[in-house]
């Protein structure tokens, strides 16, 4: 069947952030896979870049734009409608609540109507009113999301979804992101010592993120271990906060400012010696730590959400509790004062990696959720 499937992915965004990157990657290697795969999203920005650049076709006019204006829903809603009534899709994919919303109301009186699957790629409990557990409950078919703790979440709001809900680990470019990319390079472009032990952090700059934990741990690690450094690889409001930190002791000269990376990020991840995971971000399958691992990097992550369930602890990461200033400062110092077991860690959070996070097994495993519904019409 998956050689004649149609399938439409929705996402309410325009930037090449948070879901964006998920539901390409996904669509791209279903196309791979033989089905014929369309994307609605707001255009005019880097998202559309990307999609077109991987030859994904788009639905034109579609706005998705989320702010909720009553008259671009309408249009929207129409402008999908036709989409569908033309192509005669087997699945539409949201990723979204806004584009879940929109898909649902585009199909009333669509008979038979596609398949209504939903990602949730946010980790949180979604909402539980009667409006949406009637969308969660009655209008979609399956629900996907990246982790069991997110499952567990769900399930509390809504447990008769217990048969509808899977679990899709996120995926990587294992080809892209692996121990073969040479990091000395951009150590040496951001001064950094070729013998120094490197912790790395990959992250969004803002509040939330876990920047003061970190900041509060991170005396007793330079005391422990002066030699350390810290790169921190992002961007966001929190730098010039970040900046100025850094200018005082025993900050200066061990933090270093990367800046934010996009083609030469996987140089980036092998320059590090251990990567850091303190707080999730809009993307519920921790890209980040998925990234690292498959960077052949070892990941210091905070117990949370998908996190605990792909570091292995003591083989391919170690896990802190959230906001243990103490824990954080003794798992960093135990890893950086030890960089020969950090490499054989390394190696194990490849190999995991290849296993568990690839983006075509990503792909396949979704395809059997629609043909498996399908199957029960």
């Amino acid at each position: 069947m998956r050689d004649n499937l149609k399938i439409i992915h929705l996402a309410s965004t325009k930037r090449w952030t948070g879901v964006a990157e998920p539901m390409t990657n996904l669509a791209f290697h279903q196309k791979a896979l033989g089905c014929d795969v369309f994307a609605g999203f707001e255009c005019g920005r880097s998202f559309e870049k990307y999609v077109r650049a991987l030859g994904i076709s788009v639905l034109e006019g579609l706005h998705l734009d989320s702010r909720m204006n009553p008259v671009t829903i309408i249009k929207d809603v129409r402008i999908l409608r036709r989409h569908i009534l033309a192509l005669k899709p087997d699945v539409i994919h949201a990723h979204l609540l806004h584009d879940h919303w929109i898909a649902v109301l585009a199909v009333r009186g669509i008979s038979p109507r596609p398949l209504i699957i939903r990602t949730m790629h946010r980790f949180g409990a979604p909402y539980a009113d009667p409006v949406h557990r009637h969308l969660f409950t009655r209008l979609t078919d399956a629900i996907i999301v990246p982790s069991l703790a997110m499952r567990r979440l769900v399930l509390r709001r809504h447990p008769m979804l217990e048969k509808s809900i899977f679990v899709i680990y996120g995926g990587v470019n294992q080809a892209r992101f692996h121990p073969g990319v040479d990091g000395k390079a951009m150590r040496r472009s951001l001064d950094i010592p070729e013998d120094a032990p490197v912790l790395g952090l990959v992250s969004r700059l803002r509040k939330d993120r876990g920047f003061d934990w970190l900041f509060a741990a991170l005396p007793k690690v330079f005391s422990d271990i002066p030699e350390a450094r810290l790169m921190i690889i992002g961007r966001g409001e929190m730098e010039r906060d970040i900046r100025e930190r850094i200018k005082h002791p025993p900050f200066a000269g061990r933090i270093i400012m990367g800046g934010y990376r996009t083609h030469d990020l996987p140089q980036a991840y092998r320059a590090m010696n251990a990567s850091l995971f303190l707080a999730m971000g809009s993307e519920g399958s921790c890209r980040a730590v998925m990234e690292a691992m498959a960077s052949g990097i070892p990941v210091i992550g905070v117990r949370q959400g998908v996190v605990p369930e792909i570091i292995k602890e003591g083989e391919t990461g170690f896990i802190v509790a959230p906001n243990d200033i103490h824990d954080l400062a003794g798992k960093i110092s135990s890893a950086l004062s030890n960089l020969s077991r950090l490499e054989m860690m390394g190696k194990s959070a490849r190999s995991q990696s290849a296993q568990m996070f690839r983006l075509l097994d990503r792909a396949e495993e979704t395809i059997d959720i629609y043909e498996t519904l399908h199957s029960r019409r």
